[in-house]
């Protein structure tokens, strides 16, 4: 028991040492640090430019994928109001040449019955 406690102990004390430490180092301190100990700016930049772009990067491919799938849901939905336009404008032009028939059916009974009267 009393080896834990002391190797927790040991620990606690390196923890709130590294904590104390990075409290008093300066930003680039800090970041090189955290890259494993160079003070080189380059490499630094480096650390920091891979750090930020590649989360931003990730970030841009999926919103590029969500944009991808929007369009083509958009698309889906384009093309089945198409196919349903197009079904009423069947419908649409089957009704009016009907129309067009009974009303040529109806001008020729009115011929026919102003021929018989004698009219025309």
């Amino acid at each position: 028991k009393l080896g834990i406690s002391v190797t927790l102990m040991t620990g606690a004390k390196e923890l709130q040492a590294d904590y104390e430490k990075k409290k008093k180092m300066t930003t680039v301190e800090r970041l090189a640090y955290e890259y494993q100990g160079s003070t080189s700016v380059s490499d630094i930049c480096k650390y920091v430019m891979d750090k930020n772009l590649g989360g931003k990067m990730d970030r841009m491919l999926q919103k590029q994928d969500d944009v991808l799938l929007e369009v083509k849901d958009i698309a889906q939905n384009g093309n089945e109001l198409l196919v349903e336009v197009k079904d009423m404008n069947r419908k649409i032009d089957k009704v009016r040449d009907n129309e067009i028939i009974e009303m040529k059916n109806d001008i020729a009974e009115v011929k026919a019955a102003l021929r018989a009267k004698g009219i025309i």
